[in-house]
């Protein structure tokens, strides 16, 4: 029995760190954003997508603001890309699995103004139980609010 439960152990804590460290594959991840003027939140249950209202700053202007606000949520960092470029994917982990959700947010210019459009996902397969469109729908909010 205790052979049993040291085996789980060992079993979990291996599985715990290879969901951790199993590198990031940025060409998955880091793509254009196929949305048009559309905003859904249960993407086949992995995600959440959005495209904001239109806003008379610059794209750089306006994405920096919303990347600043997804940069202060916790477990959050930049993946790849840049707000220079016009597309940036960020990466949050959850806090106990460590399980990555990657956000890509990407500026449009047109002559309405600059709008967002923008991605959160899951890596894993399976339903990601609204978790990326809780975050997606908490960032817009405080992007809105400001």
């Amino acid at each position: 029995m205790v052979y049993l439960l040291v085996g789980l152990c060992v079993a979990v804590i291996g599985l715990m760190g290879w969901v951790r460290l199993a590198p990031h594959d940025v060409e998955r991840f880091h793509t254009e954003v196929r949305a048009e003027n559309q905003t859904t939140f249960d993407v086949k249950k992995i995600g959440a997508l959005a495209v904001t209202d239109a806003y008379p700053q610059s794209p750089q202007v306006v994405m920096q603001r919303f990347v600043d606000i997804a940069l202060n949520s916790p477990r959050t960092k930049v993946l790849a890309g840049s707000v220079e470029s016009g597309r940036i994917t960020l990466v949050t982990r959850t806090l106990f699995w460590g399980f990555a959700d990657y956000s890509t947010i990407e500026s449009v210019h047109s002559p309405e103004g600059t709008r967002l459009k923008i991605f959160a996902r899951m890596r894993w397969n399976g339903s990601d139980w609204g978790v990326n469109a809780k975050r997606l729908k908490g960032w817009l909010k405080t992007f809105t609010d400001v």
